[in-house]
């Protein structure tokens, strides 16, 4: 067997003996993932429960008997007509506060019948046999004029800001209708004279309207 040759020593002599102890590379293991950060739940905080609602009584609806009008007090709220007139309404409002509440009504219908008829023999008494039409025309509306702002349309009367109807629920139009009765009853023909009243702005309506028909 031949020695080897001199170049084949030199590199078997010059070989690092630590390198070639060393073993081949090892691949590097895997990474891990980072860790998920954890979430902290946090829970809201319970509302309060509501107050229970406050339990509502209903007011029992109890129909109003109406009562004959209070004679005695019509009769001192009239007893200066003829120097208070037309200026009365100051004399009517005491009248509508001072009878009792089922005697409201009768009490100013009762008021405006006499005060109608007063003011027709003072100032319509030859103003008679006319027909319905004619009587609202020449006396009725004329006569109310003098009270409050009012229109005629037709057989109807638009009273505009009724003084005795400004109380919610208190209708004052009782006193108009009686007025009209008591004035226009004897200057019509003869025959029923029917006074109805459509609206009142004491129940929130923009005008008190009367229907007037025979």
């Amino acid at each position: 067997m031949q020695a080897a040759t001199p170049m084949v020593e030199d590199r078997i002599r010059n070989v690092d003996p630590a390198a070639a102890s060393a073993p081949a590379d090892a691949p590097e293991p895997p990474r891990e993932p980072p860790a998920e950060p954890e979430f902290e739940f946090i829970l809201p905080t319970p509302r309060a429960p509501a107050p229970a609602p406050t339990p509502v009584v209903a007011t029992p609806f109890v129909e109003l008997v109406l009562l004959e009008p209070d004679v005695a007090a019509v009769e001192k709220a009239l007893r200066e007509l003829e120097y208070d007139y037309p200026q009365i309404v100051p004399q009517l409002l005491a009248l509508a506060h001072s009878v009792a509440k089922a005697a409201r009504e009768s009490s100013l219908a009762l008021a405006g019948r006499r005060t109608g008829a007063w003011v027709f023999a003072r100032e319509y008494a030859l103003d008679d046999g006319l027909d319905l039409r004619e009587a609202i025309e020449h006396i009725g509306a004329p006569a109310l004029r003098a009270l409050v702002e009012v229109d005629q349309q037709g057989a109807q009367l638009h009273i505009h800001d009724s003084p005795l109807c400004t109380e919610d629920g208190h209708s004052g139009c009782s006193f108009f209708s009686g007025f009209l009765e008591g004035l226009l009853g004897p200057a019509i023909a003869p025959g029923g004279l029917s006074i109805f009243p459509v609206c009142c702005r004491s129940y929130g309506a923009d005008e008190c309207v009367l229907a007037i028909s025979d």
